[in-house]
């Protein structure tokens, strides 16, 4: 009789592997989540020293700055501050003629700066085309039927054989400018009203003298 084979089975329980595994996978959920929350915490306290910081800055800026203007006003050396330069002549307004005053449209009188004439003047020559075609540097006022070119002639006293340009236009308008010296000449003109106010001002300067009332015995 042949031998029988014998088959064993053998059973291997894997839920206690299954467990395991998913424990650990919340363990590792756990443990970012709270590395992240911590990470979290750091950043916001970070932020609000960060804030703290630019606050702290910003003041100390703010103090620096005007000590900087305290030294600029003050020398450090106790010397007095250095006086504000006055602007150039070409810059501070100035008393120009009435015959210029009239070809810019102003009135008689007023005070404007060279530069600022200069300017008006030139514009005055591009509007109406009188610059020199031949030559770009200087003007041409030569047309006799072209009346701007006969205002400007006019305006700067050109004579015959004149050239007149952007280099040598200031030697054209200088007569037009009234010096400080031609102004006070003008505010002296009339001495015996001067010397009259002089006085006046003088004596009220004076102290009054007191009354004195003497007693009746």
């Amino acid at each position: 009789m042949d031998p029988v084979e014998q088959t064993v089975t053998t059973t291997v329980s894997v839920e206690d592997t299954t467990v395991l595994d998913n424990e650990n996978l919340t363990d590792g959920f756990d443990g970012v989540l709270g590395h992240i929350e911590t990470l979290s915490k750091e950043l916001r306290t970070m932020s609000v020293q960060m804030k703290n910081m630019k606050k702290k800055y910003t003041k100390e800026l703010k103090t620096l700055r005007k000590k900087r203007k305290v030294r600029i006003l003050e020398p450090e050396d106790g010397s007095a501050p250095a006086p504000k330069k006055e602007p150039s002549g070409f810059v501070s307004p100035i008393e120009i003629s009435d015959e210029l005053a009239q070809f810019l449209g102003e009135p008689c009188g007023i005070l404007i700066p060279r530069t600022a004439v200069t300017k008006r003047v030139i514009a005055f020559i591009k509007e109406h085309s009188l610059g020199d075609k031949k030559n770009g540097r200087n003007f041409d006022l030569t047309d006799p039927t072209n009346p701007n070119a006969l205002v400007l002639k006019a305006l700067f006293g050109i004579e015959r054989g004149d050239e007149v340009g952007y280099f040598n236009l200031q030697t054209y308008l200088k007569h037009h400018f009234k010096s400080a010296k031609s102004a006070l000449a003008a505010s002296i003109s009339s001495p015996n009203e001067s010397i009259d106010q002089t006085q006046t001002d003088v004596a009220d300067l004076k102290p009054k003298k007191k009354r004195i009332l003497k007693k009746s015995t």
